[in-house]
């Protein structure tokens, strides 16, 4: 069962919903003693959970937007070398004729 002093701690501080799934498992498994420090420090617990949530959520969009802009340069890539194959087609055709 899942400490109330806790649960209101997680929605007071508006912890991201599987950061507050983590950290209510980790507490389970505390001793009591242990538990009583988190619950008393609490306040600068959830300033580093989402201090680290904020991090990785810039360095996602950071991946997304380096993604996103490897995919639109090998587009282009793809894009000259598919113009680069139908001109020289067409040059071939027009030897031909």
């Amino acid at each position: 069962m899942i400490n109330t002093e806790l649960l209101r701690f997680i929605k007071e501080y508006d912890i991201f919903e599987e950061d507050a799934v983590e950290v209510a498992r980790i507490f389970e498994v505390m001793t009591d003693e242990r538990k009583i420090e988190i619950l008393a420090d609490f306040p600068n617990i959830a300033r580093k959970i989402k201090s680290s949530r904020e991090q990785m959520e810039r360095e996602r969009e950071i991946l997304l937007i380096q993604a996103i802009e490897d995919i639109e340069k090998d587009l282009e890539v793809f894009n000259k070398n598919q113009v680069t194959k139908e001109a020289k087609k067409e040059i071939q055709k027009l030897k031909k004729i």
